[in-house]
């Protein structure tokens, strides 16, 4: 497994960033957080996309991926070479060449992601566009090892993303709670003193 994220790039310093690998620990614990906090960004190339029926089925993003690739090979165009950026806040794609953004997700936008069985060099992922309709995204990796890795990472990202909403609402939670609590405590004081008009 430590051979998996050799080809990561940490995108931190940039897009264009140093060229340095950062090796990433073997195991997906809690030493990996600080990394995909900051955004680990994958050199990739963009298969393309199509419309999905399901939000979260292997069967669906392996058709949908089927269909991508089949897409791709009629295509007499070249691939567009991407920087895929995964952090807890969504997936960020930038065309290397002109350095556009090209896709931004949300993580909460994205209900479904995988490195596919069949072609294991690509990583795949739906998620709802701005129409509100499922797309499934599709990127060709350099190595089987990059796609499970970058499948990895925004399977990290989206449970980070997860504990920080649920850090989130417990803070606010606890804050109406003493909101309620004061209120209470205003509303007795009241009603125990005499009434002073």
């Amino acid at each position: 497994m430590a051979s998996i994220l050799k080809a990561v790039r940490v995108g931190s310093s940039g897009l264009f960033g140093r060229l340095k690998h950062k090796k990433l620990p073997e195991e997906w614990d809690d030493s990996i957080k600080e990394p995909v906090l900051d955004g680990i960004t994958f050199y990739v190339k963009y298969l393309g996309s199509t419309l999905v029926d399901e939000p979260n089925d292997q069967q669906t993003t392996a058709d949908a991926i089927k269909a991508v690739i089949t897409m791709a090979k009629s295509s007499a165009k070249k691939l567009p070479r991407v920087a895929l950026t995964v952090n807890p806040k969504g997936i960020v794609t930038r065309d290397l060449s002109t350095g556009e953004k090209h896709l931004d997700f949300s993580i909460y936008r994205i209900s479904f992601c995988s490195a596919d069985a069949n072609y294991d060099r690509v990583v795949a992922f739906i998620g709802t566009n701005k129409n509100e309709t499922l797309e499934c995204h599709a990127f060709l990796c350099s190595k089987r090892k990059v796609a499970q890795a970058a499948a990895l990472t925004i399977s990290q990202a989206f449970n980070i993303a997860f504990e920080l909403w649920e850090r989130a609402k417990e803070e606010k939670s606890s804050q109406n709670g003493e909101i309620y609590h004061l209120t209470k405590i205003k509303d007795y004081s009241w009603k125990s003193s005499p009434a002073q008009f």
